[in-house]
């Protein structure tokens, strides 16, 4: 479990995050893609196009922010 000053493990915090995403969790998902849109400073590397594909997810099920993002990402021809 993580405490104040110890490292994240990042790994079990996205699997965590995938969990919730498959018991139907948009906000998850969300944040998912905006990890993968960006990267981490822990060593979480940009790959758009999982973070398009968990925003298209996030999208069906109605995660408004999601949306946006798929929409950013299209403008940008990412």
């Amino acid at each position: 479990h993580y405490c104040y000053g110890e490292i994240p493990d990042m790994t079990l915090g996205i699997s965590y995050f995938e969990k919730a995403g498959t018991l139907g969790c948009a906000d998850s998902l969300f944040e998912l893609g905006v990890l993968f849109l960006y990267g981490s400073d822990k060593g979480v590397k940009i790959d758009e196009d999982k973070a398009f594909a968990y925003f298209q997810e996030a999208d069906h099920l109605d995660q408004a922010d999601a949306a946006f993002y798929l929409g950013y990402m299209f403008e940008l021809g990412i």
